[in-house]
This record gives structure tokens, sequence and C-alpha cells, in this order.
């Protein structure tokens, strides 16, 4: 009986959250933001490097809830990057070194996120940011 009562939470859950999901209709890639329950999930606005990273100019490219900075010559230990729209909370943000391997510290507000690490040129810093 138990399992069958969590059985039916978990659908009569699972039901309730999708009739709040809001996605563009698209099948091919998200156009729009990803909204749950009025809260901003998955953004889509163009990130940029507000500071750091390197004495030269990095690059950024992605979406703000799934970006890459690579590390152009004379790495620095930090950088920010801003989401460019404000999440309704302070997102989760994962990020991983993905040439070298070194660790990477995220630490986000609702609008950027600053990464700490030991980085070398051309290293490529991958991240995901998601709201809740």
């Amino acid at each position: 009986m138990r399992i069958r009562l969590v059985v039916l939470l978990v659908l009569l859950t699972t039901a309730a959250l999708a009739a709040q999901v809001v996605i563009s209709p698209s099948r091919s890639s998200i156009p729009g933001p990803i909204i749950v329950a009025g809260d901003l999930v998955y953004a889509t606005t163009t990130p940029t490097i507000t500071s750091g990273f390197s004495t030269t100019t990095p690059s950024i490219a992605g979406k703000a809830s799934s970006f890459a900075v690579t590390i152009a010559a004379t790495p620095g230990v930090t950088g920010t990057v801003a989401f460019n729209t404000t999440f309704n909370n302070i997102p989760s943000v994962s990020c991983t070194n993905t040439i070298t391997a070194n660790i990477v510290q995220a630490v986000p507000t609702a609008t950027t996120v600053v990464l700490n690490g030991v980085w070398v040129s051309g290293d490529v810093i991958r991240c995901v940011a998601l709201g809740y």
C-alpha cells in the first residue's frame, strides 16, 4: 500500500510540475528561457566576461545557462561572467576545466558567477548554471 501511495504522489507531483513548465515550442533548440512555476530555470541570454581570466582577451561562447570560457595568454586565477539576466534564486553553477582538469570554484549570484582556479593559456572552462 505504501509503495502505491508513493508512486501516486510522484505521478501527481510530476503532473503538477509539468503543468507549470513553460518552454518555447521548437524541436531543434531552446529559443527562449525555461520557466518553472514562475522561476527562471534555464537562461538563454548571451553571457559576457566582465573581468579577469587572463591579461589578454579571453573568449566566451554559449548561453547564460551553458557556456564555455577559453583562457587566453597570461592567465589569472579569477574571472567574472555576467549572465545578462537575473535568476529568481541564485542558480546552481557547476564548472569543469576540460583541458588540464584543474579544479574550478564557482561562486554565483543571481546575475553573475565568479570563477576561481589555476589556469593555463588555452584552458576551456565549461559551466552549467541552473535556477530553481
